[in-house]
C-alpha cells in the first residue's frame, strides 16, 4: 500500500520509513495508518503535505523554534557537525532537531558527522512557508540570512585571536612544524564557517545599521586574526575572493546610509592587496601577515594606521625609511620567462590570456587570474607553423584574443579556439593559398571571431593580392562575411580591429609605411559585420590608435599625447563615392622632404581611389572645447609612452600591445573593478595594474597644434631623445652625423603651448688630427632631479668635457673638462645630481676594467671640477656611483683579488675618500642603491633582469666594519 501511495516518488517513501523508524515507533504508527487509510487520494506523492503533517505532528511548544533553526541550517554554505552548531548557534540544537530526524539527518551528540538535510525539497518547503503573502523574496531571505551573518561576527569575535594555532615562531614554515596538522585540525569548524562565508550571508540580507556596525567593528579588530586563521586551514586564495567580492557588493550600498562606507571598503582593499602582495610569506607561515606583511604595509594605508596597535608589539623588522605611501597600481607581476610572449585581457579583466614561445614549433597559451595573478590553467600548442615570407609588421607570428568563455589564438596557417573550462579545442584553417597574420577580434557576445589574411606568396616588397578580413560565426566556424582591401590599398598593413558594442559593425585600421619602418598615414575603414559592406573610411596623416566609444557613436582616435573624436551623424541614405580625404591638411611634400621615397610616395598619394560605400556613413569630428564631458583621459601609468587604458564618460576599458597590434577589453563602469597589463617591450614579466589606483594624463587640447609640433621638430631633423624625471622638459637631438644640437622643450599637457623653447649647442672638443686618434664625437646627456639643469657629456679624440645648461633659458652655466685622460675610453657613463642640484657626480667603465668618479660643483652659477676617484693606472678595479649628497658621494669599491666590496664616501670639505664599511664581494654588480642608513642596499647583476634587496646585518667582529649579508627574497623587484 505504501509503493501505491508513494506514487514513485522514493523520498515520499523514505520519509515515511524514517518517521516510523524514529526512537518511538508506537507514536507514529497510528499517524501513518490514519495517512494510509484516509481519503487522500489526491495528495499521496506529494512531499510538500508529507511535510506538513510531520510538522504538525511535533509538539507545539517546540515546533516553531525548532523550524527557526533547521530552516538556518538549511541555508548554511555548508553543513556543521552538532558541536559547530552548538558553537555558532551558541545554543544545543539537537533536542530541537530530534523530532524531525525523519526530515534531517541528526547524529548523535558526540558525533563529528554534519547534521543535513535528507532533500533540497525541505529547503523549498521551508522558503514557501515562511514567505507570507504579498512579501518580497528579498524580505523573507533576509529573515534567515541576517541572523546567520550577526552568528559568524559574534563567532569570530568570540573566537579569533592572534596566533590562534599557538605556533609562536613566524620563522619557522608550516612545513617545519612537526605537529603543524594537529593544530590546525584543533580549530573549530565553526570558526572556519564564520571567517569563510560572513559575506555569503551578508550579500542575501538587506543591510541595516547592526549589520553594519559589526562589519565595521570585525574590519578593524579582527581582520588580520582572520587572514591568519584562514591561511593555518589552507583558505589564502579564498580570502583574496572573499574580500574583492565583499568590497564590490559594499560598494553598491546608499552610501548616505552608511557612514562608515569609506572606511570600510577602504579596509578591504587594502586586506585584499596585502594578502596579494604578500601571498608568499603569508601562505608560507601564516605569522608573516603580522611580522612582514603589515609592517611593509605603505605608510598612509588604512589597514597599517588601523592596525598600529599590532605594529607596536615586538617584530623583527625595523624601517627607518623606505616605505611608500599608498598601494602601487602595480599589483602582481606575471613571469613569462622570455620576452617572446604575448598577451590579451579578458573581456572584464578578470583574465589575462598570454603565449609564450618555448622553441620553433612549440608555444604555450597560458590563463591567469589578474585579481591574484594565480596561473588558472594553461595549453600546449604544438607543431606551430610560420610563413616568414607574409608580411607581418609585429614580426610575431602569434596572436592571441580572450573573448569570455574562450581564447582565440593563430599562427599563420590556423586559428584555434580554446575553451579552457573544458580544455576543448576547434580550428578555423586559413583559406587555401592564404595565410594568416595581423590581429584578431572577438564580438561583444562572443559569437563572432575577425581574422586577417593574405596571399601565401606574397612579401614584403612584392603583395601580388589584396589583405582579407574575415569574420566566422565562433559556434559553427562558417564564414559569415569578409571585405577586401582595394587594390591600391593592398600595401597597407592591419594594425586593428575593433567590433563595436552591439556588434553591428567592425572596425579597421591600417596604417602606410615607408621603408624605413615610418608611419605616414593611417586609415580608418567601418565594416558592417553581417555583410561585409564598407560603410566609412577616413585618412589620418599621422600614426594613432582607433576604437569605438561605449555608446557606438563616437570613434576615438589616440596616441599618447593627442586625441580626436569623431561622432556619427545622420547622412542621407544613398550609395556614394567616398575618397579618403586628410583629416589635417599638412603638406605632404614638406613632410617628406629629403626621403627617397617621397616622389613615389606622393604619386600613390594622389591617385588613392574612390571606395564605393553601400551604405553611407559619416562621422565629423567632434568640438572638444564645446563638449568636454566627451574628453578621454589615458591611463598612462606605469607606461608613460602609451595608454594602459582609457576613460570616457564615467566608463573605463583597459589596452594592451602586442607586435603593433592593440586590443582592448569591453567598456566597463568606471567604479567597477578593472585590471590592466603592462606589456613591456623587450621585458620577460607583464606587471598587472590596478586601473583604479593609475594616474590618468589628459590629452592636449588641441590635436592638431601638437601633430603640428612633432612634424615640425620631424621637419627640422630632430627627434625626441629623452624626458626628464619629472616629465616636464623633453630633449630633442639633431638626426644627423655632425650637429651636436639640441632642443629642450617644455612639457604641459595641459597647454596648447610650449611652456618654452630653447637650443642647445655643445661645444666639442679640438683634438689634432692624427691617423693614431679616434676623432670622432660622443655625447650623453642627463636633466637634473628638478629639471633645472641639463648636462651634456662631450668626448672626441681623447679630450673631454662637460657642459651644463638652465634648461628653461637655454643659458650656459659654464663646463669643466674631465680628467684624467683614459676616462675617454668610457664605454658608457652615469650621472647623478645631489637632490639639492648643487652637487654632480660622473662615473664611466669600460669593459668592467677600470672606473673613475669626477665630482663637479654647481654653486655660485657656475661649474667647478671639485676632485676624481680613480685607481693607478695599472690596477683593475670597479667603482660604482650610488648616491650624491650636498657635501659627500657614496660608491662602492672591488677589485679583481678582492673578496670584499667596500662602501667608500667621498667628502667634499676634504676632497678625500674614508672607509664606512666592508661586505662580501657582490660579483659583477652593475647598478647599486642604498636606504638612508646603508643597512640596506638594492642590486643589480650583469645579464639580470631582477633587484636584489640586502640587509646588512650586524657587524660579523666587534670593533671593525665588517657587515654579513642577508637576502630578502621577499623584495625582489
Amino acid at each position: 500500500m505504501l509503493a501505491q501511495r508513494a506514487n514513485g516518488r522514493f523520498i515520499f517513501a523514505a520519509t515515511i520509513v524514517r518517521m516510523i523508524d524514529q526512537d518511538q515507533p508506537h507514536e507514529r504508527l497510528p499517524l501513518v495508518c490514519s495517512m494510509l487509510r484516509g481519503d487522500v487520494e489526491q495528495v499521496w506523492g506529494d512531499v510538500g503535505h508529507l511535510y506538513a503533517s510531520i510538522i504538525d505532528s511535533v509538539e507545539p511548544s517546540t515546533r516553531e523554534t525548532a523550524l527557526r533553526y533547521i530552516s538556518l541550517l538549511a541555508n548554511l554554505a555548508e553543513p556543521l557537525s552538532l558541536s559547530d552548531l552548538r558553537l555558532l548557534f551558541g545554543l544545543d540544537v539537537y533536542p530541537l532537531l530530534v523530532p524531525f530526524s525523519a526530515l534531517v539527518y541528526v547524529p548523535p551528540p558526540d558525533s563529528r558527522d554534519a547534521v543535513q538535510l535528507y532533500h533540497s525539497t525541505l529547503r523549498d518547503f521551508l522558503e514557501r512557508r515562511n514567505l507570507k503573502q504579498n512579501e518580497d523574496s528579498r524580505v523573507s531571505a533576509n529573515r534567515i540570512h541576517h541572523p546567520l551573518a550577526i552568528r559568524c561576527f559574534r563567532t569570530m569575535a568570540r573566537m579569533l585571536k592572534r596566533d590562534i594555532c599557538e605556533l609562536q615562531d613566524p620563522s619557522l614554515l608550516h612545513d617545519e612544524i612537526p605537529d603543524f596538522p594537529q593544530r590546525r585540525d584543533a580549530v573549530p569548524r565553526a570558526l572556519r564557517y564564520a571567517c569563510l562565508y560572513w559575506f555569503h550571508h551578508m550579500e542575501r540580507l538587506l543591510p541595516d545599521g547592526e549589520i553594519q556596525g559589526c562589519l565595521l567593528e570585525f574590519l578593524e579588530g579582527r581582520l588580520l586574526f582572520a587572514v591568519e586563521a584562514c591561511t593555518v586551514l589552507g583558505e589564502l586564495d579564498s580570502v583574496i575572493r572573499l574580500f574583492r567580492a565583499a568590497r564590490k557588493h559594499i560598494m553598491g550600498w546608499p552610501a548616505s546610509s552608511f557612514p562608515g562606507m569609506e572606511q570600510t571598503t577602504g579596509l578591504l582593499y587594502d586586506a585584499w592587496r596585502l594578502v596579494v602582495d604578500f601571498y608568499d610569506p603569508i601562505n608560507a607561515s601564516a605569522l608573516h601577515i603580522y611580522e612582514s606583511a603589515l609592517p611593509c604595509a605603505p605608510e598612509k594605508s588604512r589597514i597599517r594606521l588601523t592596525y598600529s596597535r599590532v605594529l607596536a608589539e615586538a617584530t623583527s623588522f625595523t624601517f627607518e625609511e623606505g616605505l611608500d605611501v599608498q598601494w602601487g597600481c602595480v599589483t602582481r607581476v606575471i613571469e613569462m620567462k622570455t620576452d617572446q610572449f604575448e598577451l590579451s585581457l579578458s573581456p572584464d579583466t578578470s583574465q589575462v590570456a598570454a603565449f609564450r614561445r618555448d622553441t620553433e614549433r612549440t608555444g604555450t597559451i597560458m590563463l591567469w587570474d589578474t585579481a591574484t595573478g594565480a596561473l588558472i590553467t594553461s595549453y600546449l600548442l604544438e607543431d606551430m607553423t610560420d610563413a616568414v615570407e607574409v608580411v607581418d609588421v609585429s614580426k610575431r607570428k602569434v596572436e592571441v584574443t580572450h573573448g569570455g568563455s574562450f581564447v582565440a589564438f593563430r599562427d599563420s596557417r590556423q586559428c584555434y579556439l580554446w575553451w579552457p573550462s573544458s580544455q576543448k579545442v576547434v580550428k578555423i584553417a586559413a583559406p587555401q593559398a592564404e595565410v594568416f597574420f595581423g590581429p584578431l577580434a572577438i564580438s561583444r557576445n562572443s559569437d563572432k571571431i575577425a581574422s586577417v589574411s593574405v596571399s601565401a606568396r606574397a612579401s614584403a616588397s612584392d603583395m601580388s593580392k589584396s589583405c582579407t578580413v574575415r569574420i566566422h560565426d565562433t559556434a559553427s566556424l562558417q564564414p559569415i562575411s569578409s571585405w577586401t582591401f582595394p587594390p591600391r590599398f593592398k600595401e597597407f598593413p592591419i594594425i586593428g580591429l575593433d567590433f563595436s558594442s552591439k556588434d553591428e559593425s567592425l572596425l579597421v585600421q591600417a596604417e602606410m609605411v615607408t621603408q624605413t619602418g615610418d608611419c605616414l598615414f593611417s586609415l580608418i575603414h567601418v565594416i558592417d559585420s553581417i555583410d561585409g559592406q564598407l560603410l566609412w573610411h577616413e585618412q589620418f596623416n599621422n600614426y594613432c590608435n582607433a576604437i569605438f566609444s561605449p555608446d557606438d557613436d563616437i570613434i576615438l582616435c589616440f596616441d599618447i599625447t593627442n586625441v580626436i573624436l569623431l561622432r556619427r551623424v545622420v547622412s542621407p541614405q544613398n550609395v556614394r563615392a567616398v575618397r579618403p580625404s586628410s583629416l589635417f591638411n599638412f603638406s605632404l611634400s614638406t613632410f617628406l622632404k629629403d626621403r627617397r621615397s617621397s616622389q613615389q610616395f606622393l604619386r600613390s598619394y594622389e591617385k588613392l581611389p574612390a571606395v564605393a560605400c553601400a551604405k553611407a556613413r559619416t562621422y565629423k569630428p567632434v568640438d572638444l572645447e564645446a563638449y568636454p564631458h566627451d574628453r578621454p583621459e589615458y591611463v598612462a601609468d606605469p607606461l608613460p609612452d602609451k595608454p594602459v587604458a582609457i576613460r570616457q564618460g564615467g566608463k573605463i576599458c583597459a589596452l594592451t600591445y602586442g607586435g603593433g597590434n592593440m586590443k582592448k577589453t569591453r567598456w566597463r563602469m568606471q567604479n567597477d573593478e578593472c585590471f590592466g597589463i603592462a606589456d613591456i617591450v623587450g621585458y620577460i614579466t607583464a606587471p598587472i595594474v590596478d586601473l583604479s589606483l593609475t594616474a590618468t594624463v589628459p590629452p592636449i587640447k588641441s590635436p592638431k597644434l601638437e601633430m603640428c609640433k612633432a612634424l615640425q621638430l620631424e621637419i627640422e631633423g630632430y627627434t625626441r631623445l629623452l624626458v626628464s624625471k619629472r616629465g616636464d622638459v623633453a630633449v630633442y637631438g639633431s638626426k644627423a652625423a655632425r650637429g651636436n644640437k639640441y632642443i629642450l622643450v617644455g612639457l604641459d599637457l595641459q597647454s596648447v603651448r610650449d611652456t618654452f623653447r630653447c637650443n642647445i649647442v655643445p661645444d666639442i672638443p679640438k683634438v689634432v688630427h692624427s691617423p693614431s686618434v679616434d676623432i670622432s664625437s660622443r655625447e650623453q646627456f642627463v636633466f637634473s632631479p628638478k629639471s633645472t639643469y641639463f648636462a651634456v657629456l662631450n668626448i672626441r679624440g681623447g679630450r673631454g668635457h662637460v657642459q651644463v645648461w638652465n634648461s628653461r633659458s637655454g643659458v650656459l652655466i659654464g663646463s669643466a673638462p674631465v680628467s684624467p685622460p683614459f676616462f675617454v675610453r668610457t664605454a658608457g657613463w652615469n650621472a647623478i645630481f645631489s637632490e639639492d642640484e648643487t652637487l654632480l657626480a660622473l662615473s664611466d667603465h669600460v669593459h668592467f676594467t677600470s672606473s673613475f668618479i669626477g665630482v663637479y660643483s654647481l654653486e655660485g652659477n657656475t661649474v667647478k671640477h671639485l676632485g676624481s676617484i680613480s685607481p693607478s693606472l695599472f690596477c683593475r678595479a670597479r667603482y660604482l656611483l650610488a648616491s650624491v649628497t650636498h657635501d659627500a658621494v657614496n660608491y662602492f669599491y672591488y677589485g679583481d683579488n678582492s673578496n670584499l666590496f667596500h662602501h667608500l664616501q667621498w667628502r667634499k670639505a676634504t676632497s678625500t675618500s674614508v672607509s664606512v664599511s666592508s661586505i662580501p664581494n657582490l660579483g659583477n654588480i652593475i647598478h647599486i642603491e642604498h636606504s638612508a642608513s646603508f643597512q640596506r642596499i638594492y642590486c643589480r647583476r650583469y645579464m639580470e633582469s631582477t633587484e636584489s634587496a640586502l640587509n646588512l646585518k650586524r657587524p660579523a667582529s666587534e670593533g671593525t666594519g665588517m657587515y654579513e649579508l642577508e637576502e630578502d627574497d621577499a623584495s625582489k623587484a
